[in-house]
């Protein structure tokens, strides 16, 4: 930044760091331009405009809105467990595996199931329909691992489940069966999406 045996004062080190924080606001702002972004600032009112439309498209869709619920009914669900689910019920080791799954994606669900829904919207928070028809978007890849996670889910309730605790579990089961029914109608090529490293096909030369 400065020569070695240039002498400078504190003067001239706030000049030459000015100099260079205007040279680097210059680089972002053309980088941004040709991106199509705009850099310059938008106003609160612009700024709360934006997050009232995405949050009316989020909650339009129901499934979106049923993932939500999941988390809300089946935290208590689990967290009761002792209650519905007898110690003697299946392999001890594989009921704590299905259990711990459980919780790992209780709020992972609603979660990615709200990112891929808000992933179809620009930054003005306005639809962007090549989002949804490019298989590769992340909306289309939020929504993959959601359907996993949702399938995973479904397999390891199932194992929970007997006559004993049927009323608490097979309503949960139902609510992800319509959350994943959902997802995959309103993303179609959410299971095309490749995940780095798990999707892939190795090419056999």
């Amino acid at each position: 930044m400065f020569d070695d045996e240039q002498e400078f004062d504190s003067e001239t080190l706030v000049r030459k760091l000015s100099n260079i924080l205007a040279d680097a606001k210059a680089m972002i702002i053309e980088k941004a331009e040709e991106l199509g972004i705009d850099p310059t600032p938008i106003s609160d009112e612009e700024f709360n405009d934006i997050q009232a439309r995405q949050e009316k498209f989020i909650e339009a869709e129901e499934f979106a809105v049923l993932a939500h619920q999941y988390a809300i009914d089946g935290f208590p669900t689990l967290e009761s467990r002792n209650e519905w689910l007898p110690p003697s019920s299946g392999d001890s080791e594989a009921v704590e595996e299905a259990v711990s799954a459980l919780y790992r994606y209780l709020f992972f669900i609603p979660v990615k199931i709200r990112g891929g829904v808000h992933g179809l919207l620009d930054v003005d928070g306005f639809e962007d329909p090549e989002q949804l028809r490019d298989p590769q978007s992340d909306a289309n890849g939020q929504i993959k691992i959601a359907l996993i996670a949702i399938e995973r889910s479904i397999l390891d309730w199932t194992y929970l489940l007997d006559e004993s605790n049927a009323d608490r579990i097979r309503p949960l089961i139902r609510l992800l069966d319509r959350i994943k029914n959902g997802a995959e109608e309103k993303f179609p090529q959410a299971q095309d999406f490749i995940r780095p490293g798990f999707d892939e096909i190795e090419t056999v030369m």
